[in-house]
């Protein structure tokens, strides 16, 4: 029961780690995705993930005293080794981030040159107390004032519903448009009207007309994916604005029709965010969602690829720098674990796009803690015991002071008799590492990592054996540091 409560501690405290970068990772992301070329970017993003697993694989170890145990033995190069294999899958997983995102973005199969701009305005009650100067109308005149060229735009306003202000035109001095902030806010209503005018022309916006729609609302989400469906069936992109408000209904519109969501929180960025909503699109990456109407099959098969060997690199670096004393079976049980949580992860940051429709938040969040999960176990000590099956049949029990009372020797004698032509020593829950050395004419195997017994000097015959067994200051089972078994 305590082992099962220790590897649930371990596996739990790896979740709390994938937590941990995820916040990072949240800070990070946009940053590097609007300042940094996409591919830099998303290999940093992998590369800080990877860095805090690998600080956080040594810091677990302490926990464990795994490391206590290697050094302790004279094995301080085992961890040494293991943390220049580690920082060489830092670099792997750095440049496999980079080049897959940059073969991810390739392809241009959304391309769009803005035939007009639409602007879908909330103008209910609480846009009194968020815009009671109106600004909102005022930014739409300098935004279509500083356009380069002579682009055609029309304006809509909306409460509980959508009312044209402006006809698609070019923009004039005299423009102005009038609101009133009175009402409620019905967003998805108000763009399913403006899309059917722009389908039939009677808002003539070209081919692909943009719309910005403004909102600092929450409406129902009653009807938004027929609404989306329509949009991105006529090309017409949506890029939406949360005007203090973080509304995932006007997030989830935006990233399914190929624009972009932006949060503003104050009046005198209005007009800067309006320009950037209006001339951006979606960026196609490996942990954000994407608009592809061709080829879509493609990219979410790409996306779990790629993942997937990003994954595998990212496994590979927990199995270097786990360095479990338990030996080899267990830092494989540990590559197998990750290598299963990383794919099972990679999986499921495609379905929580494509299939739940999740925000990208919580897409990463699950993402995150599956890909750090890893296998573990804790101890209070660095007592190691050896499986009794390996033990010659003895039957061992601790008493109050954790010292084993081990069998007769006449046990000993019997079992060592009836193998007396092939010793195996082994350790199913230890590991002895994968150095082979036959130490007698009776084949005497003896799996040996560094841990040892005493002078190192193995078990070449029977005498050694009943010998090993005593209290002896080098050999024994006792209390000598210098057993490798002692307390």
């Amino acid at each position: 029961m305590k082992t099962k409560k220790n590897a649930i501690a371990h596996i739990a405290c790896s979740a709390i780690i994938g937590v941990l970068f995820f916040v990072i990772g949240q800070i990070l992301y946009p940053y590097i995705i609007e300042k940094w070329w996409t591919p830099i970017g998303i290999a940093v993003y992998f590369l800080v993930f990877s860095t805090i697993m690998l600080i956080a694989m040594f810091i677990l170890n302490q926990i464990r005293k795994d490391y206590s145990y290697w050094f302790k033995n004279g094995k301080k190069d085992t961890v040494k080794k293991a943390y220049i294999r580690g920082t060489v899958c830092l670099i792997v997983i750095f440049v496999l981030s980079g080049i897959f995102e940059f073969i991810y973005e390739l392809g241009d199969d959304v391309i769009y040159d803005t035939s007009s701009y639409v602007f879908l305005i909330d103008d209910s009650g609480s846009m009194a107390g968020n815009d009671p100067q109106f600004e909102r109308g005022a930014a739409i005149n300098r935004i279509m004032k500083n356009q380069a060229n002579d682009m055609p735009y029309a304006v809509y306003k909306f409460s509980n519903q959508a009312q044209l202000l402006k006809d698609m035109g070019k923009y004039t001095e005299t423009d102005s448009f009038e609101f009133s902030s009175d009402g409620g806010t019905d967003i998805v209503g108000s763009l399913d009207k403006v899309a059917d005018e722009l389908i039939s022309k009677a808002v003539n916006g070209g081919n692909y007309p943009k719309v910005l729609l403004l909102s600092d609302g929450v409406s129902s989400y009653y009807g938004v994916n027929s609404v989306i469906k329509k949009c991105r069936s006529n090309n017409i992109v949506v890029s939406t604005i949360g005007f203090n408000v973080n509304s995932s209904l006007l997030s989830k519109i935006a990233r399914k029709t190929g624009g972009i969501y932006i949060n503003v929180n104050n009046i005198d960025e209005l007009q800067e965010q309006m320009n950037n909503a209006m001339t951006s699109f979606l960026d196609r990456n490996l942990i954000s969602d994407r608009f592809t109407p061709q080829n879509d099959v493609l990219y979410a098969f790409l996306r779990i690829l790629f993942l997937c060997l990003i994954g595998a690199a990212f496994s590979w670096l927990k199995y270097e720098t786990f360095c479990s004393s338990k030996g080899p079976k267990f830092d494989s049980f540990v590559l197998k674990v990750s290598l299963i949580c990383t794919t099972v992860g990679s999986i499921i940051m495609e379905i929580c796009f494509s299939i739940f429709d999740l925000p990208a938040w919580l897409a990463r969040l699950t993402f995150c803690i599956i890909w750090a999960i890893t296998p573990g176990y804790f101890v209070k000590s660095n007592v190691y015991t050896f499986d009794p099956e390996y033990q010659f049949g003895l039957e061992t029990e601790s008493d109050q002071t954790g010292q084993d009372v081990v069998g007769s020797k006449n046990q000993l004698t019997a079992k060592s008799d009836e193998d007396t032509q092939t010793h195996t020593l082994r350790d199913t829950s230890l590991g002895f590492g994968r150095d082979y050395v036959d130490k007698s004419d009776n084949h005497m195997n003896q799996n040996d990592s560094g841990f040892g017994f005493g002078d190192d000097s193995g078990f070449s015959s029977e005498t050694e054996i009943l010998s090993s067994f005593e209290s002896d200051e080098k050999n024994g089972f006792g209390n000598d540091e210098n057993s490798g078994f002692g307390m």
